[in-house]
């Protein structure tokens, strides 16, 4: 199975990405990465394709659903042969309310009968704290609470990642899970280590090794990795490759760039043929 995610630069903001650049993403990952799950990020609301509605499973955020006014987000697609659907109950938790769209969160099966919950993130680079003031008026985080999402050894003020880590965290505990997307942080930045560190010690394991592979590449030239994927443990034994794909299309069509991950869906530490 190959999983590709990327952030299209999609929301509606004057000099982002265009629905027709973004339909020009979505057939470069069907066609040319062959991607069987597309985990996509800041999917405008006209930007994905008929085709890939009429011909693929798609979990997307609705609109006037929770707190979701905007007209873009977070977004899952499948080939329906992986028999995608929107994880039940995900929702039941409060925190992942607030997150809705920018977190979406699906099911698909693998090894016949086993299930494989998959979540596409984008946590955008704000304080949780601030992010809830603003913008979130139906939750109120308490001091306690804050300092709980903190990363360990860490004196940076918890942020919007951190916030969706530990509720995603609380809802794949135990579970086979695939995670990717845009989590706006990285080893180069202040308390980046922390939050890998943490993530390791609950038992997310990343997709691509150390060192980082730019996947955000700014207007001055700086490169960073903010996009990353994590899964279980038994799920990390079936990865086969992982790679960022940095080329002149694919800078033309988002300041991101697209992560592909392949997982052997025969058996652990089987490719597929």
């Amino acid at each position: 199975m190959r999983i590709v995610s990327w952030n299209l630069h999609g929301a509606a903001v004057p000099g982002r990405a265009t629905n027709e650049q973004q339909h020009r993403a979505w057939r470069y990952m069907r066609e040319d990465l062959r991607a069987d799950l597309i985990l996509a990020q800041e999917v405008s609301a006209d930007g994905i394709p008929d085709d890939v509605r009429a011909e693929w499973s798609v979990v997307a955020g609705v609109k006037g659903r929770y707190r979701k006014d905007w007209n873009w987000g977070s977004v899952i697609a499948a080939d329906p042969a992986l028999g995608l659907r929107e994880c039940s109950g995900a929702y039941d938790d409060v925190w992942l309310q607030q997150l809705y769209d920018l977190v979406v969160v699906g099911e698909i099966r693998i090894l016949g009968s086993s299930t494989l919950s998959v979540a596409s993130v984008h946590t955008a680079a704000m304080p949780a704290e601030d992010w809830l003031s603003q913008y979130v008026k139906t939750l109120t985080l308490t001091d306690l609470e804050l300092a709980s999402i903190r990363r360990p050894d860490c004196i940076e003020r918890p942020y919007i990642n951190d916030f969706a880590f530990h509720a995603l965290e609380r809802l794949f505990r135990g579970g086979r899970f695939f995670i990717a997307g845009d989590w706006n942080t990285c080893r180069k930045y202040p308390g980046g280590p922390n939050f890998f560190d943490r993530a390791e010690a609950s038992a997310w394991m990343q997709c691509l090794d150390e060192p980082e592979e730019p996947t955000y590449f700014t207007r001055s030239g700086n490169a960073y990795q903010l996009d990353h994927a994590f899964c279980d443990p038994t799920t990390a034994r079936s990865l086969t490759s992982a790679a960022a794909v940095a080329n002149d299309l694919t800078k033309s069509l988002s300041d991101h760039v697209p992560i592909v991950i392949e997982v052997a869906t025969s058996s652990p530490n089987h490719p597929k043929s």
